[in-house]
């Protein structure tokens, strides 16, 4: 026991002990906080319900293509991907703003071959449903105030301190959806 008496064993283990609940600590406080956010990215409120309307309108869509002649292969793979990322609750709102935006694209690039191709009155009716679906959703997403939160929450919490102790301790920053 006269290991613990040592004068540098009591300040090695009061520093750590400091460090230890610091971490600790920012990883409860911190990484709730966090989560909260995140959360609020897949509530009720959320991006992710219209991201999902939109992912799945967009398969409809390829689906009707495909069923008219029409190439949708690479709207069908973005579609699933971004169901994908949104079934795991990602974290990442930047990957999933990636997959969304090279949806938007292909999306595009689908309404202008379907509108140019000679499509059955129910499968022009089904299309023009879906594009409104999706325009319905993509406004949605533009409404929503998720990137201010997050804004917000970097402007308080997003320093180089905050950002270092978070790091250490396990704790993602949230990521703005854009």
């Amino acid at each position: 026991m006269k290991f613990f008496k040592k004068r540098w064993v009591a300040w090695t283990l009061c520093v750590l002990a400091v460090l230890g609940s610091t971490l600790l600590n920012t990883r409860w406080k911190l990484g709730a906080k966090c989560e909260d956010l995140t959360e609020s990215f897949y509530g009720p409120e959320g991006i992710a319900a219209p991201l999902s309307q939109m992912a799945s309108d967009a398969e409809n869509l390829a689906g009707l293509a495909q069923n008219n002649g029409v190439d949708a292969k690479l709207l069908q793979e973005a579609a699933e991907s971004l169901n994908v990322l949104l079934g795991q609750h990602s974290e990442n709102a930047r990957m999933i703003y990636a997959n969304y935006d090279v949806l938007r694209e292909e999306l595009r690039s689908a309404e202008q071959k379907l509108l140019s191709a000679s499509l059955s009155s129910g499968d022009a009716a089904e299309v023009s449903a879906c594009l409104e679906r999706i325009r319905s959703a993509g406004e949605q997403i533009s409404a929503s105030d998720y990137n201010a939160e997050v804004q917000a929450f970097q402007k308080r919490y997003n320093n180089g301190f905050t950002r270092l102790l978070a790091s250490i301790a396990g704790v993602n920053l949230p990521a703005a959806f854009a």
